[in-house]
């Protein structure tokens, strides 16, 4: 009895997984990075991430002043003292 011989391995021969260039798009536009992760580029997609991440949590810290409060006025951070009296301060 002869042996089984095994099939070729010829580089390339192997296709990529199905990627659907439009979801990677629409899961882009929900959070940066996932159409990265979904492409296989994992590294790539934690950075973007990680620095989208840190732009939003930056873009909040600005919202909400170094104090900690909202400022509904939206003059920045008011000084303690003003809150909620207007005698010319604006």
């Amino acid at each position: 009895m002869a042996p089984e011989a095994e099939p070729l391995k010829v580089q390339g021969s192997l296709s990529p997984p199905c990627r659907y260039p439009v979801l990677a798009a629409l899961l882009s536009a929900i959070f940066p990075g996932l159409g990265q992760w979904y492409n296989g580029e994992r590294i790539k997609a934690f950075a973007i991430g990680c620095m989208s991440i840190g732009t939003y949590v930056g873009i909040l810290l600005a919202i909400i002043g170094p104090k900690g409060h909202l400022d509904p006025s939206g003059h920045g951070c008011v000084p303690a003292g003003r809150r909620g009296s207007h005698n010319g301060f604006l």
